[in-house]
């Protein structure tokens, strides 16, 4: 769903949001039918007759945002059996197994989101799975010590998570961002049919590894008022934000205030917080988003 936030007095602060993001990852920008852009899918790498494997959907499997959704198809090919559908950030190649490129990307995510359905094919158990692999390097040098692989299992629908932060073996920030999508478990498990449905893909929260400050984007807003703040500051936020997670934290990083946005304008009391600078950051309902921004409290 698309957010709108709302900014309610000349006096608030407002705050901007989402970091860094997987490009283009609500696949609702297409090159053509079969391509999406930013990624590339086997059709680019041997041709037409692999143009079925991954295309452009618009029906309502797995939407969450937008009109289109990524369509991904364990198929079979004359004279090269069934093989399972890829699509990868970047420009593809490879003899056999394809390889992805990926996109440039300079930050440090802590979670990797995505909106899926999954349907097994016709195998004879029923019991494929997709895979998302996900890698962060530094001039070719993983900081996870290695392409990290995920499963994705049979599903209606719904949100996947997968925390990033237990991950990174290396400090520092990367260069580069690798994110492959396969519609079956294994060259010789995957099953003809199994088919993957993806939309919003993104990251709940991309960190500067210099700064440790959130990309933001202002085009989408909370508000918190007054600030500076005495003894309460007020959150407020659209309808559809209402049950969001707010935290504070200090500036040496320790949490002060976690809680919930109880409706569209919740108070806080902060009359027992001494007087500074806080990190306010809160994470929307459906982690499409986080937002953050600063308070001050003077007493």
């Amino acid at each position: 769903m698309k957010k709108i936030f709302i900014l309610l007095a000349a006096s608030i602060m407002t705050l901007g949001a989402s970091a860094q993001q997987v490009p283009n990852g609500g696949f609702e920008n297409w090159n053509d039918s079969i391509n999406p852009i930013g990624w590339n899918t086997l059709a680019n790498l041997f041709g037409a007759q692999y143009s079925y494997f991954a295309v452009k959907d618009t029906s309502a499997q797995a939407h969450v945002a937008g009109s289109v959704t990524l369509k991904m198809t364990t198929s079979a090919v004359n004279g090269q059996g069934t093989l399972r559908s890829y699509v990868g950030l970047g420009t593809i190649g490879g003899a056999g197994t394809p390889t992805f490129t990926g996109a440039a990307y300079t930050k440090r995510p802590d979670t990797l989101y995505m909106a899926y359905a999954y349907f097994s094919g016709n195998g004879p158990t029923g019991a494929d799975t997709g895979q998302v692999l996900i890698n962060l390097t530094q001039a070719g040098t993983s900081l996870f010590g290695g392409t990290q692989t995920f499963l994705l299992p049979p599903s209606n629908g719904g949100f996947l998570a997968f925390p990033l932060t237990g991950l990174y073996t290396l400090p520092g920030a990367p260069d580069t961002l690798s994110i492959v999508f396969k519609s079956g478990k294994s060259a010789s498990g995957t099953e003809l049919g199994s088919t993957l449905y993806l939309d919003e893909v993104h990251f709940d929260a991309s960190v500067d590894a210099a700064t440790g400050i959130n990309d933001v984007n202002p085009s989408a807003m909370v508000s918190t008022y007054p600030n500076p703040a005495n003894n309460t500051i007020n959150v407020a936020v659209h309808n559809e934000e209402i049950g969001s997670m707010v935290q504070l934290t200090d500036l040496g990083g320790r949490t002060v205030y976690t809680g919930m946005l109880s409706g569209a304008t919740t108070a806080i009391n902060v009359s027992t917080l001494p007087a500074g600078i806080y990190a306010i950051n809160i994470r929307s309902n459906d982690h499409l988003t986080i937002y953050k921004g600063k308070i001050s409290v003077a007493h």
